[in-house]
This record gives C-alpha cells, sequence and structure tokens, in this order.
C-alpha cells in the first residue's frame, strides 16, 4: 500500500456515505421492486438519502497514535466490505466403531448451511437472527474461521472484491465470544492493559499502548469500574454483566479491528443491560467498523437498534436487507407483523419450526427462502456492494500480520498475570497449608515415635505410604480443580497468538514452585519429629527433596490430566484410577523375595 493510498483512506474516515444498492429495497407498497444491475442481471434497487443515519459514517479518531500500522489500520475502517457467496457448511458425523466392524457405509454429512450469500459495508450493524439450529452461529464462524474440525465449508469469501481465505478475515477481524473469559482477580484496567501490551503492534511503545487503553475504557464506559476486579459468577464479587461484555468488547477494540464479529452480545443481560452494550455496538459501527452479530429475540428497543438484518431458517437466508423494511418482506409475503408486536419475535416465530406442526412449519419456512432464491437477492447484493464499495488498495498480508512480542516479553507479562491470579487467592491458599497441617498432625499422632527395629519395618512403610499419598494427592487435586477452569482462557490466547503455549506452562509451574516448597515443609517439619525418624540433619533435608521431587511430578501429571479432560469433575472421577497404580507398583506392599 502507497503513502498516497493510506492517506487517501485516512481522509475518507470523516464522512463516509456507504453503498446500500445490494440491500433488499421493497419500497414503501409492500412488494419487493426489481430492477436491472449493470450485467443485465436482477437486483433490488436501493435509494441512499443522507438523512438516514444508518447510512452515513461517522468515524471519531479515539486515539493519537501515528504510526504506519495505525495508518494502515485506520484506512481499513471504513472501507472494508466483506462479501460472501455459495457458503456450504456441512458437518461431518462420526462412523461407530460398530458400524465400521459391519462394514456399513459412512453416515452422510448433515448439512449445517445451504448455499448463503451476502455482504456487509462499513457502518453496518447486522443482526443474524432465526430460530434455534437456523445457523446462525455457524454463519458467523464460517466467516471468520473458527469453525470446529469436524465441519467442513465451501464457498467463496471477498474482501471488496478481492478472493481471500477465512485465515485472511481471521488475521484483520476480532471475535468477542458468546463466554465472557477473563481472570476473576484481575481488574479491569490489568485486563485491559495485558492485551495491550501482548497483542497491541510491536511499533507503538508501552506507554502508547497504555495510553490507548485509557482511550477505550473511556470510549466504553469503564471509567467507574476501571480498578474493580472483574470477578466470578462464585467466589469473588465483581462487575455486572453489562460491564463485562463491554470488556469482551474493549479487549478487541484495543486492536482497531475493521471487521468485528460478536456471538450473542445480549445472552445473560437484562433489557437495560442489553441496550447498552448494544448502543456501544452501535457506537463503534458508527466509527466505520463493520459488524456482524448473532442475537436471539432481542427487546424491541435493542432489534431498532441493528440497520441491517439477516434471517436464517434452516440454514437458508429467509431476508437479507434494512431492518426497517423487514416488516414490508412480510407483509408481501403474506406474513405481517401484529400491531403493537415485537417485530423480532414475529419474524422468529414465522421462521420456526414448531414441533406440533412441524410439515406446515417447513412448508412457511420453504415459501420464504424460495423466494428469496428466486429473486437472487443474495447475489446482486454481493455483486453490487463489491462492485459499488471504495477501491481500497488492502494489503492482506500487511494487515493480518500478527503483533505478537518477543518470548521474554510474553514470559514476563504471563508470569506478571499468573503471580497476581495465584496471589490473590489467599483463601485457597490458607486451605491448601491448613489442610498439610492437619494431615501431618493426625498422622503423626497415629504413628508418634514408631519403634526402630525389624518389628518396625511394616509401620515405616506405612508412614512413607500416607506420605506418597499427601503429597501427590494433595497437588494433584488443586490443579485439576484450577486448571480446566483457565483452560479456556488459554485456548482463546493461543487462538490470538498472543504467547507460546510452553510460556503458559512455564509460568504455571514458576508461579506454584512456593507453594510446592513451602508446603512439603510444613507436612514433614511436623511428621518427622512426631514419628521420631533419623534425627541425622542430612536426611531431614533428602526426606524434603524427595517430598518436593514428588509433588512437582504430581504437579505434572495434574496438568497432564487437566488438560485431556472436559471439565473438572471427570477430572476428578478418573484421577485415582490413574495415580493409584503407581503407589501400588511403588514397592512398599510387594516383597520380591
Amino acid at each position: 500500500m502507497s503513502a498516497r493510498d493510506v492517506e487517501a483512506g485516512v481522509s475518507a474516515l470523516e464522512v463516509t456515505e456507504t453503498d446500500v444498492d445490494g440491500d433488499l429495497d421493497q419500497g414503501r407498497s409492500g412488494k419487493p421492486r426489481i430492477g436491472k444491475d449493470s450485467a443485465g442481471g436482477q437486483a433490488y434497487s436501493a435509494h441512499l438519502s443522507v438523512d438516514d443515519p444508518a447510512d452515513v459514517v461517522t468515524t471519531r479518531s479515539y486515539s493519537t497514535l501515528n504510526t504506519p500500522e495505525f495508518e494502515r489500520q485506520q484506512s481499513l475502517r471504513g472501507n472494508l466490505t466483506l462479501s460472501w457467496h455459495n457458503l456450504k457448511v456441512d458437518l461431518e458425523i462420526a462412523q461407530g466403531c460398530i458400524s465400521r466392524l459391519r462394514g456399513l457405509p459412512a453416515p452422510e454429512p448433515k448439512p449445517i448451511l445451504k448455499k448463503v450469500s451476502g455482504s456487509v459495508s462499513p457502518g453496518w450493524l447486522v443482526a443474524i437472527m432465526g430460530a434455534s439450529g437456523a445457523g446462525k452461529t455457524t454463519l458467523l464462524n464460517a466467516l471468520c474461521g473458527r469453525t470446529p474440525a469436524n465441519m467442513s465449508v465451501e464457498g467463496t469469501l471477498n474482501i471488496n472484491g478481492t478472493l481471500v481465505t477465512p485465515y485472511d478475515i481471521k488475521r484483520i477481524s476480532a471475535y468477542v465470544q458468546q463466554q465472557d473469559l477473563a481472570f476473576a482477580t484481575l481488574t479491569v484496567r490489568e485486563h485491559l492493559e495485558f492485551q495491550a501490551l501482548l497483542r497491541m503492534n510491536k511499533s507503538l511503545s508501552p506507554e502508547e499502548r497504555l495510553r490507548k487503553v485509557e482511550e477505550v475504557i473511556s470510549e466504553l464506559g469503564l471509567q467507574k469500574c476501571s480498578n474493580n476486579r472483574i470477578g466470578a459468577p462464585v467466589g469473588v464479587r465483581g462487575i455486572s454483566g453489562g460491564e463485562l461484555k463491554r470488556l469482551s468488547f474493549a479487549s478487541e477494540v484495543l486492536m482497531d479491528p475493521p471487521l468485528l464479529f460478536v456471538d450473542e452480545p445480549t445472552s445473560g443481560l437484562d433489557s437495560f443491560m442489553a441496550q447498552s452494550v448494544v448502543s456501544s455496538l452501535q457506537d463503534m459501527a458508527r466509527a466505520g467498523r463493520t459488524i456482524l452479530c448473532t442475537i436471539h429475540q432481542p427487546p424491541s428497543e435493542v432489534f431498532a437498534m441493528f440497520n441491517r438484518l439477516l434471517l436464517l431458517a434452516e440454514g437458508r437466508t429467509a431476508y437479507y436487507g434494512r431492518r426497517e423494511e423487514a416488516l414490508d418482506y412480510f407483509r408481501h409475503m403474506n406474513f405481517p407483523c401484529p400491531e403493537n408486536f415485537n417485530p423480532a419475535d414475529h419474524y422468529i416465530y414465522t421462521l420456526a419450526i414448531v414441533p406440533q406442526s412441524e410439515d406446515e412449519s417447513r412448508a412457511r419456512v420453504q415459501k420464504f427462502t424460495d423466494e428469496y432464491t428466486r429473486l437472487e437477492a443474495n447475489k446482486a447484493s454481493m455483486e453490487v456492494a463489491v462492485k459499488k464499495s471504495k477501491e481500497v488498495d488492502i494489503d492482506i498480508r500487511a494487515a493480518r500480520k500478527r503483533h505478537g512480542e518477543n518470548r521474554w516479553t510474553q514470559l514476563k507479562l504471563v508470569m506478571w498475570r499468573t503471580w497476581l491470579t495465584t496471589a490473590r487467592e489467599p483463601t485457597l491458599t490458607r486451605v491448601r497449608m491448613m489442610q498439610s497441617l492437619f494431615v501431618a498432625l493426625f498422622v503423626g499422632l497415629i504413628f508418634l515415635q514408631v519403634q526402630t527395629g525389624q518389628s518396625s519395618i511394616q509401620n515405616i512403610n506405612g508412614v512413607i505410604f500416607f506420605v506418597v499419598i499427601q503429597m501427590s494427592f494433595g497437588t494433584i487435586f488443586p490443579v485439576i480443580q484450577v486448571f480446566p477452569e483457565e483452560k479456556h482462557i488459554f485456548l482463546r490466547d493461543a487462538d490470538n497468538n498472543m504467547y507460546k503455549t510452553w510460556i503458559y506452562l512455564v509460568t504455571k509451574s514458576l508461579a506454584e514452585i512456593p507453594f510446592q516448597l513451602v508446603i512439603p515443609l510444613i507436612f514433614q517439619s511436623v511428621i518427622y519429629f512426631m514419628i521420631g525418624l533419623n534425627p541425622l540433619v542430612d536426611r531431614f533435608f533428602v526426606l524434603y527433596i524427595v517430598l518436593v521431587a514428588i509433588s512437582l511430578s504430581a504437579q505434572s501429571v495434574g496438568y497432564l490430566i487437566s488438560a485431556a479432560v472436559p471439565s473438572v469433575s471427570v477430572g476428578l472421577a478418573i484421577t485415582p484410577p490413574i495415580v493409584i497404580p503407581f503407589m501400588l507398583f511403588g514397592g512398599l506392599f510387594i516383597n520380591s523375595d
């Protein structure tokens, strides 16, 4: 991208009129108006009036950063049109072992999306709606390159007419998950500073990144809770649900992405909080970003904030166009919305598959999707939007370049976060120490001043066995109960290429070292003298080194188990069958002579 192109892109950010020639325009009569495009095909006619605020993109500069990479991001923002054509997603169904042994054919893939097409331009806040199972989240994931491995994706993706891959889109976009993931013991500002220092462009100094954090906090209205801990539903009190959702937006807005995907932003929020969250999305769209989000039955006030609506039914497009014109479209299809009724609810009820009348519901859905396909509105919308979009020379390779820090910086920052989260859990630390002290006193009283000699060998073996059990299970269970809760955060960070896997493992192990040194010392100091073991100093420290080695080994086994299981309950269930055989074959119960 040349300097002239960058300058032209930045200057175009002041006020941009987005092209809506490819929108579904049914006029005010309730019937679609069909016209001819330049290629001679059918296309919906559209109009653009400057008094329509949904079609005017007013970009506000919230940052004073002037680096080349920031200017490149600014040139993308306000000039990025994403289009998709004949997007088809199938779910691959795994064949069971018995079916394979019997030689049965593999099951057919289950279609989730069936040749869906469309486009989205800067300043558009698009609501992807539909009944459960319509394919909303699947479409969002397919567009941003986050489909699971058991799904196959076909179709084409374009940015300003340039053919791109989901990998390209993933590198220039941001994705806000439905589940808000953050460490409960960090404050809002600490969380955003961690994100900024690891994800923002390396050409920016730390001071510039921290200044950007303050600007984003102000932009999304997080000033009042910026120094509050994020909290969790259980255990740690923190910020509200709406603030937590805005924090998720802030984590992505820091990167200033021109394209933003949001999955169910209002889930679990009341109507006021939902309106506040969508209002933040509306402000970001007005700033020139292209935003697509799935949403399920929004209140009427929230629904009115979207300027574009994409309705899916049975994996096909039933309507895509201006939100306010969907009423005319449904009236044209002889399904008018009743007065004083939320249009969003009406659309979903109309396109839902009712269990007691499936045939009638599927016929109704077929009518909508066939009509939309017949008019080829999706194809025309995509083609016209691509043709009319501003010709911006987008260097995808440069735009998708990751801004990862060097390994030493990653290690320092992840270590800082890990130590903060560990040190701010004093209750867990006290419980682990009190548990070790209690078990040590209990074992010491049972084997109080045991006699040494041939007759006491069994007693000494019992002491060693109890010590091994305490050091093993006392270390494994805390790891299994903590790591699965952090695993989702780690997977998100790894997907964003924030740090390497080995860095996370090393920092977790380093943060646990003080506990692996102190807890065995407390346990041994009690039982060693109560039982009356060898009083020599060197023997005391030999046993201490052995206990530390057992504790570190048990910690590694705990990480292995917790990384392989889907939940804490499963990990707690399979840990004893895995660990006990090692104890049985430890040589304490079988005499080979």
